[in-house]
């Protein structure tokens, strides 16, 4: 017969616990804020020809996602077309010279 007995003290459990959040609890809000910039991205292009006259695949291309990770807990969707902002907002632009 095995017999198995397992003794924790609150110091242990404390000791893991900080393990967790150093270590695993970053790493799952990364990947929950990386889903969450996908998921939007996602969005963002369904949602475009129901908002602007699309004549080119490649504005939809340009909504890109910048990646979360465990140092930096920062994700962003943004375009990389630098026309974009205009046409979201309104306003003129000025012509090339």
């Amino acid at each position: 017969m095995l017999d198995l007995r397992l003794d924790l003290g609150i110091d242990d459990i404390l000791k893991r616990l900080d393990d967790l959040e150093r270590r695993h609890v970053p790493f799952a809000l990364a990947q929950a804020l990386n889903a969450t910039a996908f998921a939007a991205q996602r969005e963002v292009r369904a949602q475009m020809p129901d908002r602007f006259t699309l004549r080119r695949p490649w504005t939809p291309r340009g909504v890109r996602v910048g990646k979360a990770s465990k140092r930096d807990l920062t994700a962003r969707v943004f375009t990389a077309d630098w026309y974009m902002e205009t046409q979201e907002t309104g306003g003129t632009r000025p012509p090339a010279l």
